[in-house]
């Protein structure tokens, strides 16, 4: 996964910022789409960013597209500002970029996660006094 990270001047984001970002559903492929979503940094943290600016952290690639998420740093920043501007309206180029590439970014639970849950399910009810916990099991 690619992560692209873009200042914007507050005065060249012509639409409202509302909430702390957007996903984009794998069905705006067809609309021109290639993010999966973006945080709007600044509005979560506002120390992040100077007062006049926004900060937009933008996701690239994932299990959606590898490829996509190893192109270059000009590929990846055109593909985040085009969709930031279908969203928000830019009036201008970003005033900073920064590029993180994350080969195994979010964990991605497999079709057959629910069969790991179950043997989790029987181990602990065959081993008394064992008992688990984390992200993935509760």
């Amino acid at each position: 996964m690619s992560i692209i990270i873009t200042a914007f001047k507050k005065q060249d984001v012509k639409r409202p910022l509302e909430g702390f970002g957007v996903l984009v559903p794998s069905k705006e492929v067809k609309n021109g789409f290639q993010t999966l979503g973006t945080l709007f940094s600044s509005n979560m943290f506002p120390d992040r960013a100077p007062t006049d600016q926004y900060l937009f952290t933008t996701f690239i690639g994932g299990s959606r597209n590898r490829k996509l998420a190893k192109s270059q740093l000009k590929d990846l920043q055109e593909v985040a500002v085009n969709d930031l501007n279908k969203i928000l309206g830019l009036g201008s180029d970003p005033l900073s970029v920064k590029h993180i590439y994350w080969n195994e970014a979010f964990p991605l639970y497999s079709l057959d996660y629910n069969s790991v849950i179950a043997a989790i399910d029987r181990m602990g009810k065959s081993l008394p006094g064992l008992y688990f916990a984390g992200v993935g099991y509760l």
